[in-house]
């Protein structure tokens, strides 16, 4: 076999290892969405859309502080852990990273307690809500310590266990809100405890599953380099999540709790393409690009994995926008939400920019470089909130949304630009072109058929995903990967 050949080889064979990996994520966050979902109905006719944004802002505390109180355990553990070979030195960079973890999720928890009256007074005005806020704080810190558990069982290729944890999680996280909210009637409250003792339960049964891959004993040495790497991932991950939320603290500061709540619908709707695309891709790229990053096919690989990245994730985009309007017709139950419609485009398309991050990083996240990262991303963050300064006050919500994409934008432009100084990222120049510029346009179209109610429009917008799908099909694909498209070959992959 030929040195081409040989790469080709190879390339392939690690393409289907990511395809089949995300396949079994993302089985398992479609499940997880469509339980999760069960609730959004639940919500909305049992919450005004003012009580839906008391709900938004308490869980956003607990995201915000738990931005900064995992410490970076999670991030430092997957840069770390494929530096040792033995399963002995893995198991104690894993203890290492689990110690820090443990600290960051103490400390918020005991913060939380102490703090949450004067966060509540900050955020409505009296002390009402102290104790939602305590129990979403340590609900946020047993959530990131899961996490920890949920990074090992990755790196381990459990995915199997993965999914089995997760839909249950799901399961139980789903009965445990439903009986305190129908049975119990409690309220604002009941997603909020239904799902700290769902993490507690989760976290218990995580331990189990991991704990041949925990060592008696850290790494001294491990804890400088974790700690030096997690805590500028700290900067990184609170300018992530409050890039993600400010947004809501600026509707609620010149608009109301009830748009808090409609824009919060769309932004959950919208998120779906985190849910059944970018979470389950990145969780297993994330331990590959480090695995592989030695292969001579590499530079082929990334090429084409961002390639794809955006054939799928961008058709999935198009797909949930442009019915976006039906999905919330159907979910709600009440008319004041409906208009949440309109945002989802904008924050599918803004995520999937973000998503691309975690590939054409690769640059800085190989040399350790993150602390570009966080100037980065606390850049993206400034950017952000001044838009949001100047257009929400005139434009409303929807000022927020047009933000988000922006600053997305932005921020994966730079970080591509960055990142190329350290390792220049192989791009299909023209192929993305033909992608993101079809896409986009196709995108646009439907979200314009979508101020029309009407089935003529349904059709319009069935029909432009279809030409769209069949447009790639013969404008970007290869003679080869529409042979692998071919039925048969399907029937073999399977």
């Amino acid at each position: 076999m030929s040195a081409t050949a040989a790469i080709g080889a190879t390339v392939s064979s690690r393409l289907k290892e990511a395809a089949s990996h995300t396949a079994i994520y993302g089985v398992g966050s479609v499940l997880q969405t469509l339980l999760g979902f069960v609730l959004i109905p639940l919500y909305t006719r049992y919450y005004t859309a003012e009580l839906y944004g008391v709900l938004t802002l308490v869980t956003l505390t607990g995201t915000l502080a738990g931005g900064v109180f995992f410490l970076g355990g999670s991030s430092a553990l997957s840069r770390s852990y494929y530096d040792y070979a033995t399963r002995d030195d893995r198991r104690m960079v894993v203890a290492t990273a689990m110690a820090i973890t443990l600290a960051g999720a103490a400390l918020q928890m005991a913060l939380g307690a102490l703090l949450a009256p004067r966060v509540s007074l900050l955020l409505f005005g009296n002390t009402r809500y102290s104790i939602h806020i305590a129990v979403a704080l340590a609900s946020s810190a047993l959530t990131f310590v899961n996490g920890l558990f949920y990074v090992v069982l990755r790196f381990e290729r459990r995915s199997v266990l993965v999914i089995v944890l997760n839909v249950a999680a799901l399961v139980g996280t789903t009965a445990i809100i439903l009986w305190l909210l129908m049975g119990a009637g409690m309220g604002v409250m009941a997603p909020i405890l239904g799902s700290f003792i769902a993490q507690a339960a989760l976290c218990a049964a995580l331990l189990v599953a991991c704990r041949r891959s925990l060592s008696a004993a850290i790494s001294r040495r491990e804890l400088r380099v974790q700690l030096r790497f997690g805590l500028t991932a700290v900067g990184v991950g609170l300018s992530y999540y409050a890039l993600d939320s400010v947004d809501r603290l600026f509707v609620a500061k010149y608009c109301s709790l009830g748009d808090v709540g409609v824009y919060s619908l769309g932004y959950k709707i919208g998120m779906l393409i985190h849910v059944m695309f970018i979470i389950p891709f990145s969780q297993i790229w994330a331990p590959m690009r480090m695995q592989y990053r030695d292969e001579p096919s590499s530079a082929q690989l990334f090429k084409l994995v961002l390639t794809y990245y955006w054939l799928v994730g961008l058709m999935a985009t198009i797909a949930i926008s442009v019915f976006a309007r039906e999905i919330i017709h159907v979910v709600a139950g009440r008319a004041e939400y409906v208009a949440a419609y309109r945002v989802v485009p904008f924050v599918m398309l803004a995520h999937l920019f973000y998503g691309g991050i975690n590939i054409v990083d690769f640059g800085l996240f190989v040399s350790r470089k993150v602390q570009y990262h966080v100037v980065l991303f606390w850049s993206a963050l400034a950017l952000n909130a001044a838009l949001n300064f100047m257009l929400v006050p005139r434009f409303g919500y929807m000022a927020a949304a047009w933000t988000t994409l922006i600053s997305y934008v932005a921020l994966a432009a730079a970080m591509f630009a960055m990142s190329n100084r350290f390792y220049v990222f192989p791009v299909e120049a023209r192929r993305l072109a033909i992608v993101l510029g079809s896409g986009i346009a196709a995108l646009t179209a439907g979200s314009l058929l979508s101020n029309v109610a009407s089935p003529q429009a349904v059709l319009g917008k069935a029909g432009i995903i279809a030409a769209l799908a069949v447009f790639w099909y013969w404008a970007v694909l290869t003679d080869n990967e529409r042979d692998h498209l071919h039925p048969r070959q399907l029937l073999r992959a399977i």
